[in-house]
């Protein structure tokens, strides 16, 4: 388990510095990915469709996990700043998917780390599955 998510952290921070380095090239060869279909806060269905043309970033996670909540916030949060930072955050999107509880426990879970992001609730794990995401 500890090595899954050393390498999930390790593979994040890689595909930050890819992102940076080439979002003009993941614009112009991007492939479509599979439509999810997610419930928010406010009970409204959250489709990857309602982005297209963005840049999409999937954050896949679990409120259980002690060493998640170490790292997610600050990568969450450094995310956000390089976007404001690059002047690209009117071309990202990012998104949370939960899997593992409903979405105003997500929700908590996310205020209690001060994370403002777009949070949508899979409690049924088809999202997951569909990306072949093993949390």
């Amino acid at each position: 388990m500890i090595k899954k998510i050393i390498m999930i952290n390790f593979v994040f921070v890689l595909a930050f510095c890819f992102f940076f380095s080439n979002i003009s090239i993941a614009l112009e060869n991007s492939i479509e990915a599979p439509d999810l279909f997610l419930v928010d806060w406010a009970g409204k269905t959250v489709k990857l469709s309602d982005y297209k043309g963005k840049v999409v970033v999937l954050i896949f996670f679990v409120t259980w996990c002690p060493k998640c909540e170490k790292w997610a916030p600050q990568q969450i949060t450094y995310l956000q700043n390089k976007l404001k930072t690059e002047n690209l955050d009117d071309l990202v999107q990012i998104i949370g998917v939960c899997t593992d509880v409903d979405i105003k426990s997500a929700q908590a879970y996310m205020k209690k780390f001060n994370i403002d992001i777009l949070v949508g609730s899979d409690k049924t794990e088809l999202t997951r599955q569909m990306y072949k995401c093993e949390i």
